[in-house]
């Protein structure tokens, strides 16, 4: 799931994962995200998401995630990108985004302006 608040963006998701045979379902903000996968009892592989959108911010988004999905298998987590316009040092490990990353579990942090192509061959690899 790709979870941002740039309406234009999201088709391009939807377009690339048609293109690469893999469902890709996309969520206009933190809060139509939180809904979706609140209906579906976080049963979700990955989720890809925008930290500065308006109803809700990806690290809250995240942190409701990694609370309620308890509802699932702990053994096996949903897997949590983000991507950011906003500057970080991914190798200080006192960054702010980097600490909240690691503290949240994300397995990578991408920044924009971000290739979508990319995003989604590396979070497939993740499942192979």
């Amino acid at each position: 799931m790709f979870v941002d608040d740039d309406l234009d963006i999201l088709p391009l998701y939807e377009l690339v994962g048609e293109i690469d045979d893999t469902l890709i379902t996309v969520q206009k903000g933190g809060l139509s995200a939180l809904s979706f996968l609140h209906d579906l009892n976080y049963a979700v592989d990955a989720v890809v998401l925008d930290l500065s959108m308006p109803d809700m911010d990806g690290i809250t988004l995240t942190r409701q995630i990694r609370q309620n999905e308890n509802l699932r298998s702990k053994a096996n987590p949903i897997k949590v990108f983000w991507f950011t316009g906003w500057p970080f040092d991914e190798n200080n490990v006192n960054d702010p985004i980097v600490v909240g990353a690691e503290e949240n579990k994300v397995i990578k942090v991408y920044k924009k302006p971000h290739d979508p192509v990319n995003i989604i061959h590396e979070v497939k690899a993740h499942f192979d």
